[in-house]
């Protein structure tokens, strides 16, 4: 009898050790450097930050960044791409370890997951055609009348629905989608990021951006909750890339110097 309960309690300050040593483990910081492999998601559909050029690659701004975030940890960077409304679930599941895909930072999000401070500034603007002379400023767009495009999930759709509630929404699974309807003439307005704005009416000159913004917001890193070692050391590479100047190229590659890097997306 005595035998078995050494045998017991061997067991369980087995496992209670075990535990200790998975928690200790439990970094993504950890695990990558050890894996020497980053998984990172993202939803290619983001002109310029991550898109697929003609040969079906994903590039971007948001993956050059990732590649220096890779070239950081010593790992082996690795792109899996999700629809925009999976890539917290997929977070939170484990099948990736971070998100950077032009995500905003919000508190609504941040009761799931954890942001790192931001690494691009940006906002929520209207885009309308030229030709449709009922849309002069955002007074315009409140109305029944006014078919307005959103992406689901995204902070377009809930600045929209919140600041516009007497509008018609008509709400699409990714922008490539919300963009062709307003260049068919299906809506009147497109609600989006103004990075892609500005992209878009590069593209399409029937297209203008409404001069004032409806919101301004941040883009950050987005990793699971209760890793503050992985989030530190993120918030730590941020602020590297910027004070070396590589942030500064790889921001003039995909926004100043014009729009080269771009072709290929229709």
């Amino acid at each position: 009898m005595r035998r078995n309960l050494i045998f017991v309690l061997t067991i369980l300050v087995l496992s209670v050790c075990n535990s200790f040593a998975q928690e200790k483990y439990y970094s993504r910081l950890d695990y990558v450097t050890t894996r020497g492999e980053i998984r990172v998601g993202m939803t290619p559909e983001y002109v310029p930050f991550e898109y697929k050029n003609e040969k079906g690659e994903i590039v971007g701004f948001d993956v050059d960044i990732a590649k220096k975030l890779a070239e950081a940890l010593d790992a082996r960077l690795i792109i899996k791409e999700y629809k925009w409304d999976d890539l917290i679930l997929v977070l939170r599941n484990r099948e990736i370890d971070i998100i950077i895909s032009g995500m905003t930072r919000t508190l609504k999000r941040a009761l799931d997951i954890n942001f790192s401070e931001p690494y691009f500034q940006t906002g929520q603007v209207a885009i309308i055609k030229i030709r449709n002379k009922d849309i002069k400023d955002y007074k315009d767009l409140n109305k029944k009348e006014v078919k307005i495009a959103v992406v689901k999930k995204t902070t377009g759709e809930e600045i929209a629905k919140k600041k516009l509630p007497n509008a018609s929404f008509v709400v699409f699974k990714g922008e490539t989608e919300a963009s062709e309807s307003l260049i068919a003439g299906k809506v009147d307005v497109f609600i989006f990021d103004k990075p892609f704005a500005d992209f878009l009416i590069t593209k399409h000159p029937e297209l203008k951006i409404l001069p004032e913004q409806l919101s301004y917001e941040y883009y950050a890193f987005a990793i699971d909750k209760g890793d503050p070692d992985f989030l530190r050391w993120l918030d730590y590479f941020i602020a590297e890339l910027k004070l070396t100047g590589e942030y500064d190229t790889i921001y003039n590659k995909w926004f100043r110097e014009g729009k080269d890097s771009l072709g290929g997306i229709k």
